[in-house]
């Protein structure tokens, strides 16, 4: 819990970086930077496929054309998923340094509080986004998935074109078989001639279709592979993504018990002293009770003691007077008898003479 021994001075959000998605100028991904001359549409004569005799092969070229357009859409889309994906990881990032500064000055209980709600909403809202992410990347397979289609369909009329000339090239041959079975005819000869280079100029129109059609696949299979190669970085990234996702949601599990355990422990704490408290408050009622009975039986006991001191120190002064009248009489007594008594003695001593 060392995230929660702060100084009470650093108690503030004053400091605190919140993660502001304006920080993140979207200029920087901006879509135009990827240049789209790479796929000019212009790099295909569409003038050598103008035959009458082939309208089916302009087709297949407009066909080319725009399944070339949706793979060009798509390499488009993943590399704005490339970027979402980069974008939600800074977020992340911030989210996570953030929240760490936020969790380092939490000391308190109301703190506690605020920084378990404010963690919780941001990882619902980073859980929105992954969901996002996680749409957009189920609508990409989806793309991916119906382009890799009409590539397959772009081989099989690439596969029927070379059926076709091989059709062709056998019926040359055939033609040309015939062409010499027929020679001594001059005008039949002429006319298979001329078909014969028809045949040729065909054939070797086909070929030159074919030869644009095998061009055009291989540049559709080298796009198809780096279409394969960006979603599966978009992939990997998305894994990244949601094993940082699944790790901040157990390290904000671990942090929420954490701030369980600490508030538990507080509570305890306010319990066992609320607990001491009253017990010390019921023992200091207890002694005071007591104290108070002890003084009263005290003071009750030294006033009996002291009524009974002072009863017997009246009664010791009363015996003292009576001695002191009895000794006084007993003084007068003398002193009148002594006093008799000199007169006596003077009386006597006058007989006598005294030299």
């Amino acid at each position: 819990m060392g995230l929660f021994r702060k100084k009470k001075e650093d108690e503030t959000y004053e400091n605190v970086h919140v993660y502001d998605e304006d920080e993140y100028d979207e200029d920087e991904y901006d879509e135009e930077a990827y240049d789209e001359e790479a796929y000019d549409e212009d790099d295909y004569d569409e003038d050598e496929y103008e035959d009458e005799d082939y309208e089916e092969d302009e087709d297949d070229s407009s066909g080319h054309e725009s399944t070339r357009g949706h793979v060009q859409n798509l390499e488009l889309t993943i590399t704005q998923l490339s970027q979402t994906v980069e974008h939600l990881s800074k977020q992340l990032d911030n989210k996570q340094e953030s929240i760490n500064r936020m969790a380092a000055q939490v000391t308190r209980h109301d703190s506690v509080v605020y920084e378990k709600d404010q963690l919780q909403a941001k990882v619902n809202e980073l859980s929105r986004q992954l969901e996002a992410a996680q749409e957009e990347k189920r609508a990409l397979s989806a793309t991916y998935q119906r382009d890799l289609s009409e590539l397959s369909e772009s081989a099989d009329h690439a596969e029927a074109y070379e059926d076709r000339i091989k059709d062709l090239l056998d019926q040359n041959e055939e033609l040309n078989r015939q062409l010499e079975e027929l020679s001594p005819l001059k005008d039949v000869k002429e006319e298979w001639t001329k078909e014969r280079k028809t045949k040729d100029e065909i054939i070797s129109r086909l070929k030159e279709n074919e030869e644009a059609l095998s061009d055009q696949l291989k540049t559709l299979k080298h796009e198809h592979q780096q279409m394969s190669d960006r979603l599966q970085n978009v992939n990997h990234k998305y894994q990244e993504l949601e094993n940082s996702r699944v790790q901040q949601l157990a390290d904000r599990n671990v942090m929420q018990r954490d701030l369980e355990r600490e508030l538990e422990r507080q509570e305890h704490m306010k319990n066992e002293l609320a607990t001491i408290l009253l017990e010390a408050k019921e023992k200091a009622r207890e002694t005071t009770a007591a104290a108070e009975i002890e003084a009263k039986h005290r003071r009750q006991k030294a006033e009996n003691e002291a009524n009974k001191i002072v009863s017997e120190a009246s009664m010791e002064v009363i015996r003292i007077r009576q001695d002191l009248k009895q000794y006084k009489e007993r003084l007068t007594q003398f002193h009148q008898e002594s006093e008799g008594l000199f007169k006596q003695w003077l009386k006597s001593s006058e007989g006598f003479d005294l030299p």
